[in-house]
């Protein structure tokens, strides 16, 4: 199998041609996998790369390349081995930025092509995916000079009395008390890709729950979000075919996101859904890390949508029969084993357990709850099914 080296760019920059890259793969005896945007890379890095490069377009330029490298070392921290990161350089460049990614433990740079030659690029591809540091001095005098900064006249502000710093020491502290008092209302990280029509259900359900709202539209702007320490994800059904992936994919990277921040145990996550949202769908949900069903405040009554979003904030599962049972997708004649009766948290288990096969502990870790608890509830699943094992159970329910 060829190793993989990630080239991330951003998706207005512009990138090398279709035969750069056969010429590129062929020299190297590598794949390359371009990307253009966060959700791509994060599906990208499931294949465990030797690399990733990324355009230096994707450095911030008020916070510098620090962000994106933690954005980048977060989603790789879970792969066995240490991820090689390289930076794709034009010109126009200047040794500043060399500088900075030096220090943040880039392995080096890849030269544009169009100015220093494809095979330089191919050099460069291969240290960096061998984990050798490539910092070619003649790349680096051949970039922009740095601009110079003016100097900064100091200037020594007239003080018409000396204030006493015990006096100022009090007011300091008279602030801070006040700081600390004030309660801070649990945030909602609504994503979505496109809030056309958010400001009408921030402001109707801001009058009935006691919260506040974000609303990222970009895989970037949530990743910045949960990096504050936000855990309370209202993702719209939208921004799942937007991704382009499977709902359980989809969660998968939502989760993996924060499995290594602070307090990423508390992760919620909440799926907005509309009258149109296929029954699949729901079922899918109900099989992953998900704690319950949102609802679109353009097409469901306010009293709906406010009891599912305090549901949400406060961790509890929600998933409305009443609601479900409507939605397109849903068999009209009579359920199979419709004489058996489940909990909410039942059913989910069960649909794990014959669906994906997980055992009782995969099924406590993806729940966040004890192995004894599942345990429980599997042995009165499988008394409801008057069945005496999981593979008579996943028999009995497939039937």
């Amino acid at each position: 199998m060829k190793p993989l080296i990630i080239c991330y760019y951003d998706s207005n920059s512009k990138t090398p041609g279709s035969s750069l890259h056969r010429y590129v793969e062929r020299n190297l005896d590598a794949e390359l996998a371009l990307v253009t945007s966060w959700s791509d890379l994060v599906l990208a890095v499931t294949r465990s790369p030797s690399a990733i490069v990324f355009h230096n377009k994707m450095v911030d330029s008020d916070d510098g390349c620090k962000q994106i490298l933690d954005q980048i070392k977060r989603i790789c921290i879970r792969l066995p081995y240490k991820i090689n990161v390289g930076v794709y350089v034009d010109y126009e460049n200047s040794p500043e930025l060399i500088t900075d990614l030096q220090s943040e433990g880039v392995v080096g740079l890849v030269p544009n092509p169009e100015h220093f030659g494809i095979d330089s690029s191919v050099e460069a591809l291969r240290s960096i995916m061998n984990g050798k540091p490539h910092w070619p001095s003649d790349v680096i005098a051949c970039l922009a000079q740095p601009k110079q900064k003016p100097k900064k006249t100091k200037i020594t502000p007239v003080v018409d009395e000396v204030l006493d710093p015990i006096e100022v020491a009090e007011v300091v502290q008279v602030t801070t008390k006040a700081e600390d008092n004030t309660t801070r209302l649990p945030n909602v990280v609504y994503f979505r890709f496109n809030h056309y029509n958010s400001p009408k259900c921030t402001e109707e359900l801001i009058k009935k729950v006691n919260c506040t709202w974000a609303m990222p539209d970009t895989w970037q702007q949530l990743t910045h979000e949960l990096e504050s320490g936000e855990r309370t994800v209202a993702s719209h059904i939208d921004m799942i075919d937007q991704a382009g992936t499977s709902v359980v994919e989809f969660v998968d990277m939502i989760q993996m996101m924060v499995k290594f921040m602070p307090n990423g145990d508390k992760l919620k996550i909440g799926v907005v859904i509309t009258k149109n949202t296929n029954l699949k769908i729901v079922n899918e949900l109900q099989q992953t890390a998900v704690t319950g069903l949102l609802l679109d405040i353009n097409e469901f009554p306010l009293a709906e949508v406010t009891t599912a979003l305090s549901a949400l904030i406060a961790g509890k599962q929600y998933w409305p029969e009443h609601i479900i049972s409507q939605l397109p997708g849903n068999k009209t004649g009579p359920a199979r084993n419709s004489g058996i009766l489940l909990t909410e948290r039942q059913k989910q288990i069960a649909n794990l357990i014959c669906k994906r096969g997980l055992s009782n502990k995969k099924v406590a870790s993806m729940l966040t709850i004890t192995e004894s608890t599942v345990k429980a509830h599997v042995s009165a699943i499988l008394k409801a099914y008057g069945v005496r094992n999981r593979t008579q159970l996943v028999l009995s329910v497939n039937k």
